[in-house]
């Protein structure tokens, strides 16, 4: 059980982001066929409401980029992971790296 379906237990609406960052954002790719499974997770996510972002930085050192089903989906890009964390922990959010 996540903390999403703990909330609906509870009839509550969790607000969660996640902030993807370093090795993280590699499931962009989308010609490995492990990461592809996992990014049917992301899709799943971002239907129970869950905001996802990817830190630009880490995209741009491993070359890669937000591709155009992630963004369409809503997912977006960040200047900095680091600030993002800190912006959302001044609004309240608590951080849980797992």
């Amino acid at each position: 059980m996540n903390a999403i379906d703990v909330a609906a237990l509870r009839n509550e609406v969790p607000e969660i982001y996640i902030v993807a960052n370093a090795d993280a954002v590699k499931i962009v790719e989308t010609d490995d066929e492990e990461l592809k499974v996992q990014r049917t997770r992301i899709f799943e996510a971002i239907k129970k409401g869950v905001k996802i972002c990817f830190c630009n930085k880490a995209l741009e050192l491993r070359n890669l980029t937000l591709p155009d089903d992630l963004r369409d989906a809503g997912c977006e890009t960040v200047l900095s992971s680091a600030i993002t964390m800190i912006d959302l922990q001044e609004k309240g959010f608590a951080y849980i790296k797992s």
